[in-house]
C-alpha cells in the first residue's frame, strides 16, 4: 500500500491530531531495533542544544 500525505493535509488535520500524528511516527521508529541508534544521537543533540541554550 502506497500512501502520500502532502503537508497540506496535515495541516488540515487539529493540533491534537498532528500531535498523535507526531507520536505514532515516533513511536513506529522506536520499535525498529534499527531506529535505537538514531533516537540515541538526537537525545544527544537535543541535551546539547538545550545545554548550549543556558550559556
Amino acid at each position: 500500500m502506497d500512501k502520500h500525505i502532502s503537508v497540506a493535509d496535515l495541516l488540515e488535520l487539529s493540533v491534537s491530531e498532528r500531535i498523535q500524528f507526531a507520536e505514532d511516527i515516533w513511536d513506529s521508529i522506536a520499535a525498529v531495533s534499527e531506529a535505537v541508534h538514531i533516537i540515541e544521537c538526537l537525545s544527544g543533540f537535543a541535551c546539547q542544544q538545550k545545554n548550549a541554550g543556558k550559556r
